[in-house]
This record gives structure tokens, C-alpha cells and sequence, in this order.
């Protein structure tokens, strides 16, 4: 699977918005274990089966973990002083809205400088035909970060891959935990004024 375009210039506006929190409610609260979550091995239970990376190097840690044990260690890919994280390809429902989910932290280095989660839709069922990739800015600091969205899928999109990107100048590695695409639980956007379900975090830990 090849990276969408438009990460470094995503990346140009993360620093603006990306250094406070903003909370909706309470703390966000992952559901990994979800039978509703369409991700398959979203906490890394075991291994990283499922999962795919642009990096310089990944490996399995069974004792770290935001909600339970078990996480991906990810290496900055020095070429492109980037990584990319991707979960498997799952089917979605056209004009559906979903609620994605990751968590991060920071484990050495100085960070990155910048990061997106993206979900990259398609046309096809097997994530092919490309249709759009929305993105989310991010940043995070040594702390379990959980970033929650919500998203409504295009008219025509069959399928789709949740992505974290990160880019820095200097070498860094990040623990990546609990990937969620689920249902929402509800899709009215918030017009209704009902927040209660829904947080989402953005900032340094």
C-alpha cells in the first residue's frame, strides 16, 4: 500500500493547532476489545499480525500497552525521517459515519515533530481505487495519548485503512496501541447537542 500525498503539507499546519488539549467531555475512553471494532489485532494482544509500517524498525512489546498489554514499538524510517502506521483493510458502509480511534506515546528520543491520523478510503472492497484520505493533525509526548474522531465515509467508499504518520528531523520511537474503526454510536454530527459519547485529545503528554 502506497502513502497518500499531502502528509507534509498536513504537517505544516499541525504545529499551529496541534500544542493544546481539546476535550469534548470526559477523558476518552478506547474500546478496542469492541466486538463491533472492524480492526483486527487492534491492541496487539500477541504480535503485529495484521497491522503494516513504513519504519526503520517494529517490534512487538508485551509489557506496555494503554489499556492492556501489548503494543507496537515503531522506529522513525531515517531515509524519509518519517514512519507510517497502517491497520489492515476493512469494509465500511458508503455515507456511514465511524468512530477511529489510536493511541501513542512517545518512548525515546525527542518526538516527532508532527504527526497525522488519516483513514484513506477506497472504491473498492479490497482498498483499491482510491476516493479520499481526510486527516487529523496531531502531537503527543511520553504519555498514553488516545485520539478519538469521527468520521463519515464518502458516497462511493467500500473500504478503508486507518493511518498515523509522524515526521521528524531527529531519530525517535513511538508505542502505538488500540486502532478502532466502529460504528458510531450515533451519526447526527452533533447537531443534537449530545456530546457525552464522544472525546477527542490533541496535544503534549
Amino acid at each position: 500500500m502506497k502513502p497518500r500525498p499531502g502528509f507534509r503539507a498536513a504537517l505544516g499546519r499541525t504545529l499551529a493547532i496541534a500544542a493544546v488539549t481539546v476535550s469534548a467531555c470526559a477523558a476518552p475512553v478506547l474500546a478496542c476489545d469492541d466486538p463491533a471494532n472492524l480492526v483486527p489485532n487492534c491492541g496487539f494482544d500477541t504480535d503485529l499480525s495484521e497491522w503494516t509500517f513504513s519504519a526503520d524498525a517494529t517490534a512487538h512489546v508485551p509489557g506496555d500497552g494503554v489499556t492492556a498489554p501489548g503494543c507496537a514499538e515503531v522506529d522513525r524510517h531515517d531515509p524519509s525521517m518519517t514512519f507510517e502506521v497502517f491497520t489492515a483493510c476493512v469494509e465500511v458502509d458508503p455515507s456511514t459515519t465511524y468512530k477511529l480511534a489510536i493511541a501513542a506515546r512517545v518512548v525515546s528520543g525527542p518526538g516527532p515533530d508532527g504527526c497525522v491520523v488519516s483513514f484513506v478510503e477506497y472504491s473498492g472492497t479490497g482498498c483499491s481505487g482510491f476516493v479520499a484520505e481526510p486527516v487529523l493533525p496531531v502531537l503527543f509526548g511520553a504519555s498514553w495519548h488516545p485520539i478519538l474522531w469521527s468520521r463519515t465515509t464518502g458516497a462511493t467508499t467500500q473500504s478503508a485503512v486507518l493511518r498515523l504518520a509522524c515526521n521528524a528531523e531527529n531519530d525517535f520511537t513511538v508505542h502505538v496501541d488500540d486502532g478502532e474503526v466502529l460504528p458510531a454510536v450515533f451519526a447526527d454530527g452533533f447537531e443534537a447537542g449530545d456530546t457525552t459519547a464522544w472525546s477527542l485529545t490533541v496535544g503534549i503528554g
